[in-house]
């Protein structure tokens, strides 16, 4: 009975430390270096993210000048990869470790025209073929959404309430990485998400809960779609989260919000990130 109870209790340990170990390999290969070149192709919606990630970056410890932008204003993929911005990611994309890559919104306008489908594939195959990896920033859509906006434009779901639209936009997103990943070679990173629409769903629904620090969800932006300081500063420490499997927690705030209050949106924007699959985290 003695050797018997002996064997077990050998055996139980003999497990936990194959557990250790499995779990020490598996935290030491999602570490992600703070030295990661970077590079971000999008639109407007992408530039005001570069500045307060790259504080986030430095704060943690990283260098200076990881991440660039190759955007143009108001564009779809396809016109990034048939018109080059500046950064041209076709001749340079060998100089980058990380694509971030987004759609022009709304999608439920632009998916119908431009072929996000495509040209996500055409990215992450640029990306993957330099031996970099990829992850879409998933954006939400104008505050000018609901009712009253029903007919103006071309978009044909504007006359649906925003909060409703944000469900409705993040399910195309994650059909664009689906096929984005069933592409992917053998060997590969999946594409992952960085899911800002959902934090900015969250935050909307903490405000109407009167749970949230500010009173209104244009707090956030400074005109109907563009972020404002604070807007953009919650987006970026999604992108950190996401790029870096990371919590942000602490890095840097803005001006004006206080200690308590970036705790706040701190913990929102990880519980949302982190409890998303698409994130890798």
């Amino acid at each position: 009975m003695f050797r018997f109870r002996r064997f077990h209790e050998c055996i139980a340990r003999l497990v936990l430390a194959v557990v250790l170990v499995v779990s020490s390999l598996a935290a030491a290969a999602q570490e992600v270096p703070l030295d990661l070149r970077i590079v971000m192709s999008g639109h407007s919606l992408t530039d005001p993210v570069h500045d307060p990630l790259e504080a986030m970056i430095r704060a943690a410890g990283g260098p200076r000048g990881s991440v660039e932008l190759s955007t143009i204003p108001g564009s779809p993929m396809e016109w990034r990869w048939n018109n080059a911005p500046r950064l041209d990611l076709r001749a340079r994309m060998a100089e980058f470790d990380l694509l971030v890559l987004t759609e022009r919104v709304a999608l439920s306008n632009t998916v119908r025209y431009h072929d996000s489908m495509g040209f996500a594939r055409r990215f992450a195959e640029l990306a993957w073929a330099a031996g970099a990896d990829v992850v879409l920033y998933a954006s939400w859509v104008s505050l000018e959404s609901g009712p009253e906006f029903e007919g103006r434009g071309s978009d044909v779901e504007r006359g649906l309430p925003w909060r409703e639209r944000l469900d409705r936009e993040l399910r195309v997103w994650e059909e664009i990485r689906a096929s984005v990943n069933e592409s992917r070679p053998a060997g590969v990173a999946e594409m992952r998400l960085i899911p800002a629409i959902s934090v900015m769903a969250a935050l909307y629904d903490e405000i109407e809960a009167g749970r949230a620090p500010v009173a209104d969800i244009s707090a956030l932006f400074r005109d109907a779609i563009h972020p404002s300081e604070l807007g953009a500063w919650l987006v970026a420490l999604a992108h950190y989260a996401v790029i870096f499997r990371s919590d942000p927690s602490g890095l840097t705030r803005p001006e004006g919000v206080s200690a308590a209050q970036a705790a706040w949106y701190e913990a929102l924007v990880w519980r949302v990130v982190s409890g998303h699959a698409g994130s890798g985290i």
